[in-house]
């Protein structure tokens, strides 16, 4: 194995990576500018809807050209386990890159089958997309500069702090059912469904994060009890 090679190979594919995660979080602030517009506006929500879906296709194209890199990768060098769980941890995080692609789209998506969206679900998707912006953006800092050991803990802390805030606007939207609307109660009821990919954008960016604290510390998972 020619080490010097193999290091000129992880430094590729970690740039494609990064790619990705920067592409991931476009689609997620791009959801927050949606709802943070005038949604009576058809026009602007179309336009907004239109760019989101053409980057979920490029999200799934991102998706096939790394996993294949990284496998060609292993199968070319053969690499050793510290490389090898670089790879691993790559392959891992792809995942959890699409699935975080995935649910910007759904949450896009949501305004198409609600004409009217309330106040509440519109500034509480605004302000959750806020936070997971903010979260996602440690997790890309951390990853850029190869900090994850170091940040690990406050990432923790913050993925915690973001599900209270999940669980106290689900306990929120209870009181907004209104028994006399039932095209408000509806969406009400997806809403919950949007909550959820909210908080489980969260759960995919500290799944990244620990994908990547696993390269350094091969017992991570097994400490931590996830496998």
């Amino acid at each position: 194995m020619n080490y010097e090679l193999v290091k000129e190979e992880e430094k590729i594919l970690k740039r494609d990576f990064m790619k990705y995660v920067e592409h991931s979080m476009t689609m997620h602030k791009l959801v927050k500018e949606m709802y943070s517009s005038n949604l009576n506006d058809a026009m602007i929500v179309e336009k907004y809807q239109e760019e989101i879906a053409s980057l979920e296709v490029k999200s799934n194209h991102l998706h096939a050209i790394l996993l294949e890199d990284a496998i060609w990768f292993i199968s070319k060098e053969a690499p050793r386990a510290n490389h090898l769980r670089f790879v691993i941890g790559i392959i891992n995080s792809i995942f959890d890159l699409e699935r975080i692609c995935d649910h910007a789209q759904r949450i896009a998506q949501f305004k198409s089958r609600h004409e009217d969206i309330s106040d509440f679900i519109k500034q509480t998707i605004t302000e959750l997309e806020k936070r997971v912006q903010e979260y996602a953006k440690i997790i890309a800092d951390a990853l850029e500069n190869y900090s994850v050991m170091g940040n690990y803990n406050n990432c923790i802390t913050q993925s915690e702090n973001f599900f209270n805030l999940y669980k106290a606007k689900l306990y929120e939207s209870y009181n907004e059912i209104d028994p006399k609307n039932k095209a408000k109660n509806e969406a009400l009821l997806e809403f919950i469904t949007v909550l959820k990919n909210l908080d489980r954008t969260v759960d995919h960016y500290r799944n990244i994060l620990e994908n990547f604290v696993f390269i350094k510390d091969p017992d991570f998972f097994v400490k931590n009890k996830k496998i």
